[in-house]
C-alpha cells in the first residue's frame, strides 16, 4: 500500500524530513547564537568586561596609559575606577580612564562585556572612605609623578597626603590626574 505508514518508502521520506528539520533547527540555533553574540559585542563596555572577569575570578593584567601595568583579580568596578587585588596582597584603585587594555591571564572568549554595572562608586568617594583609616598609599599620576604618604582626606576633586620623609608636608593631588592608587 503506497502512502501507508507501514511502507518503507513513507518511513524513508519521514526520516529524510526529520533529518532536514534537525539540520534546519541547528542552522537557526547557530544563527541565533551568532546574532546574540553580535548584539552582546555591540553593547560591550570596559566596565562590563571587568565585571565579567571579576565574577569569573580571572586574573587580569591592566595595561595603563602611563606604560605600567597592574596584575591581579578584579574586586569591584565603580563609576570611574576598578579595584584590583594584587598577588602581593595590595589593593589597587585604578582609574578606568587610565586603563588602555584589559588582558585576561587565562584565555576566555566568553567575556562579552555587555554586563550592567550597578555601582556608582567614584575614585574620590573611595579615597574619602579610605581616608578615615589614614592608610599609607602611593599615588601615580598621568604626568608620571609617584607620591607616597598617609592619606588624610579627599575633597570634591582632590586628595590630601601627608608625605613620607622629612619634612612631612601635606600635598594635594588632583584626582582627575590619578592613574593608580596603591593601598598599604
Amino acid at each position: 500500500m503506497a502512502g501507508s505508514f507501514g511502507s518503507s518508502g513513507s518511513l524513508d521520506s519521514l526520516d529524510r524530513l526529520a533529518a532536514q528539520l534537525r539540520v534546519d533547527d541547528a542552522a537557526r540555533s547557530r544563527a541565533r547564537r551568532a546574532s546574540l553574540a553580535g548584539q552582546a559585542a555591540e553593547e560591550a563596555t570596559l566596565r562590563g568586561v571587568l565585571v565579567d572577569l571579576g565574577e569569573r575570578g580571572t586574573a587580569v593584567r591592566l595595561e595603563l596609559v602611563d606604560g605600567r601595568a597592574t596584575v591581579g583579580r578584579v574586586r569591584h568596578v565603580g563609576a570611574d575606577l576598578v579595584t584590583v587585588h594584587g598577588a602581593e596582597g595590595r589593593e589597587s584603585l585604578v582609574a578606568l580612564a587610565a586603563t588602555a587594555c584589559v588582558v585576561p591571564q587565562v584565555g576566555d572568549d566568553r567575556v562579552t562585556g555587555d554586563r550592567a554595572v550597578t555601582s556608582d562608586l567614584t575614585m574620590v568617594e573611595a579615597l574619602g572612605w579610605l581616608a578615615g583609616d589614614r592608610p599609607r598609599i602611593q599615588v601615580r599620576t598621568r604626568g608620571g609623578t609617584t607620591t607616597g604618604g598617609e592619606l588624610r582626606s579627599a575633597g570634591q576633586d582632590v586628595a590630601a597626603l601627608l608625605l613620607d620623609g622629612r619634612p612631612r608636608r601635606l600635598v594635594h593631588v588632583a584626582v582627575a590626574t590619578v592613574v593608580e592608587v596603591l593601598v598599604g
